[in-house]
């Protein structure tokens, strides 16, 4: 008789992934049958209880499973880089890392440039001033209020505007009727007739006249008592005034009676005017002198001559006359 076969049989109770399932197993005998299969006894009755398996619960399976498929998303978009690629990336960055190289490099190239011409300019501007120094050939003084120009030219910028009786230093150049000059170290270029080697005399500046004037004597009776005197000495001191105007419907110095209107058409004489009143303003009384879109005021005398806005027109702008404002 064949030998019996012993055999341990697991029985699961409930579905086999339950949790908390129990397994049991029982012990049978098994003996060969006529047809080979085995036989199987029970050789205790008893079922013996084997501690429970505890199964993973849902929640931390379906941590387990986004965790897996995060995994792969992250993969996906992730992808590793092939030997190429990363042969290309090199390059790539090569090529930025020259590109801000040269952009430092020209800019730094750039700024020595510039560094280099200023210096040059003001070596160049140095050896000009002393040649310009050295070209001075001695002193003129102005005859009348005269502009300083850039250039030798009556279309030239005016950067400015020099008294009577000023003193320029001169230079033996002269081009197209004007002289070239020096102010602060800078060339300047003034009509030369109007320039002379000896000292003006003050002397229009010294009498005030009083007298009637039959140029325009009906204006008198609508000025001020100080309009009355400016008027009176502007026609006694110069002859080339054509006309006054006086008192005027406005809501200005004129509207009050406390301004004067004296028409000239030449420019020269027209400045020469100007700084004479100017310069006997206490005597006349006067508060304001304005003439070719210049103004001057007894508040901010020491400025000297202000420029101001373009009003539109030759006569707004005062290039025809010289107005007078009184206290």
């Amino acid at each position: 008789m064949p030998a019996p076969i012993a055999v341990r049989v697991a029985r699961v109770a409930g579905p086999a992934v339950a949790a908390g399932a129990l397994i049991t197993t029982v012990a049978v005998t098994a003996w060969p049958s006529s047809t080979g299969a085995l036989q199987a006894v029970p050789t205790d009755s008893s079922a013996s209880v084997v501690p429970s398996v505890v199964a993973p619960s849902s929640s931390a399976a379906d941590a387990a499973r986004a965790t897996k498929a995060d995994r792969g998303t992250r993969s996906e978009t992730r992808p590793s880089l092939t030997a190429s690629d990363e042969k290309a990336e090199m390059v790539e960055s090569a090529k930025e890392q020259a590109a801000e190289d040269a952009a430092a490099e020209a800019k730094a190239a750039k700024k020595k440039a510039a560094a280099e011409k200023r210096a040059a300019e003001k070596k160049a501007a140095a050896r000009e001033a002393a040649e310009l120094k050295d070209s001075v050939i001695g002193s003129r003084y102005t005859t009348s209020a005269v502009k300083l120009r850039k250039s030798p030219s009556k279309d030239a910028k005016s950067v400015d505007i020099v008294d009577e009786a000023k003193k320029l230093k001169v230079t033996d150049t002269v081009r197209k009727g004007y002289r070239q000059v020096v102010v602060d170290g800078k060339e300047r270029w003034v009509t030369n007739e109007y320039l002379s080697k000896k000292k003006p005399s003050a002397d229009k500046t010294a009498g005030i006249s009083g007298a009637s004037c039959s140029k325009s004597s009906s204006i008198e009776s609508g000025l001020v008592s100080n309009g009355v005197k400016a008027y009176r000495a502007m026609c006694a001191a110069f002859p080339e005034v054509s006309s006054f105007g006086g008192r005027r419907s406005s809501n200005d110095f004129h509207g009050s009676g406390q301004a004067i209107d004296a028409m000239i058409s030449d420019s020269a004489a027209g400045w020469r005017l100007a700084n004479w009143v100017r310069a006997n303003a206490s005597k006349l009384g006067v508060s304001e002198v304005i003439y070719s879109q210049k103004i001057w005021t007894v508040q901010r005398s020491g400025e000297g001559w202000r420029g101001m806005s373009d009003r539109g027109s030759s006569t707004a702008n005062h290039y025809d006359h010289v107005h007078v404002s009184v206290y």
